[in-house]
């Protein structure tokens, strides 16, 4: 099997990722999940050899990611008070 390349690599990891805020929902595990692969997404955006634009769109999607994790947990907390 070859070898992707960096921007191959980055591409997947963004698809995982809008594909699991899209499974989240109000599930605390699938928050969990969301939070890390964010936090992975970041780091690989300064360790991968990817032009300033895919880099930028990758900070911007975890950046995304982790306002969708705080949006679901108040909406959770929110209907748990209730």
């Amino acid at each position: 099997m070859a070898r992707q390349s960096d921007g191959e690599y980055a591409r997947t990891l963004m698809k995982v990722l809008e594909e699991d805020c899209k499974r989240m929902g109000g599930s605390e595990a699938w928050s969990s999940i969301v939070l890390w692969e964010a936090e992975e997404l970041q780091r690989q955006a300064s360790k991968l050899t990817v032009s300033s634009e895919i880099a930028r769109e990758m900070r911007l999607l975890a950046d995304q990611a982790r306002a969708r994790v705080r949006e679901t947990r108040a909406q959770t907390s929110k209907a748990d008070a209730a």
